[in-house]
């Protein structure tokens, strides 16, 4: 046995794939929801169950309820219910079937959902995908006197349906709407980034050291550490070398000087004396 029921029809804004969850209730239950709008589609799953003891309170695994995923670019849907017994076997506790969209979490079954008789009157919330307009980013951004995207803000092509989604850029929060609805976000303050010193920049923020402290200054790199001034740099150590070659070639150049010029006074003391001659 099967039966259908038509449920919703929506002309602009489809419904979110994202955040929607087609649930079924029952135990004795294949239901599957069909519908197009962007495009046509069907999804559906099975819930079975012998007794109301092999059911778990809060899960939708299959046993007394069961989910699936909404596709993308829907704007309409129908559901259709089938059973396998006629719930002739779980009649005594579970007499209908249900099934419904709903806001992915809004929902949590419970076992009496399989024999209350007024689950049928419940309302569960459900999330559509808001947009601007049919325009796509590019055309919009063509039409600047009906551009909805005010400061510090960006425009997005959505995912899901037409139009065009507008967003606060990155360092700011707030309403993309609305002019000056995008404020600043003052990272030092909320994210506290730094180890040393955070200044906030409209989007942005930038760490530094106090003097006599080196690296990033960010709490996730380098962060801050004492400057060692004993520790020679590669400069300072090429230098000192430099320096030292230096020395010590000018000390062996004044030496053997100094062994040449002792060398000839050897030598003329040598030859004058023998000679009678004054050195």
């Amino acid at each position: 046995m099967s039966y259908s029921l038509n449920l919703m029809r929506l002309a602009k804004f489809p419904i979110s794939y994202t955040k929607n969850k087609f649930t079924a209730v029952g135990c004795d239950t294949y239901a599957y929801v069909e519908g197009s709008g962007g495009h046509n589609y069907s999804t559906g799953c099975l819930t079975f169950c012998n007794d109301t003891a092999d059911v778990i309170n809060g899960s939708c695994s299959g046993i007394g309820c069961c989910q699936a995923a909404i596709p993308k670019e829907a704007r309409s849907y129908d559901i259709s219910f089938g059973t396998v017994n006629q719930h002739s076997n779980v009649l005594s506790f579970n007499p209908c079937s249900y099934g419904f969209v709903v806001e992915d979490g809004a929902y949590n079954f419970s076992v009496s959902d399989l024999y209350d008789d007024n689950f049928s009157d419940k309302k569960f919330p459900i999330i559509l995908d808001w947009t601007i307009g049919y325009q796509t980013c590019q055309e919009a951004k063509n039409d600047p006197e009906n551009y909805a995207c005010k400061e510090n803000s960006y425009c997005e092509d959505p995912e899901n349906g037409t139009g065009y989604l507008c967003k606060c850029l990155d360092g700011f929060k707030g309403n993309p709407y609305l002019s000056h609805g995008c404020q600043d976000v003052d990272e030092c303050e909320i994210l506290k980034p730094c180890s040393g010193i955070c200044q906030n920049f409209p989007g942005s923020y930038n760490c530094s050291c106090r003097e006599g402290f080196d690296g990033d200054g960010r709490k996730n790199g380098t962060g801050c550490h004492p400057i060692n001034n004993n520790k020679s740099s590669p400069v300072n150590i090429f230098l000192a070398i430099g320096i030292g070659f230096l020395a010590l070639l000018l000390g062996i150049t004044l030496l053997f000087l100094m062994v040449k010029q002792r060398q000839l006074a050897n030598l003329r003391e040598k030859y004058f004396q023998p000679n009678g001659g004054n050195l």
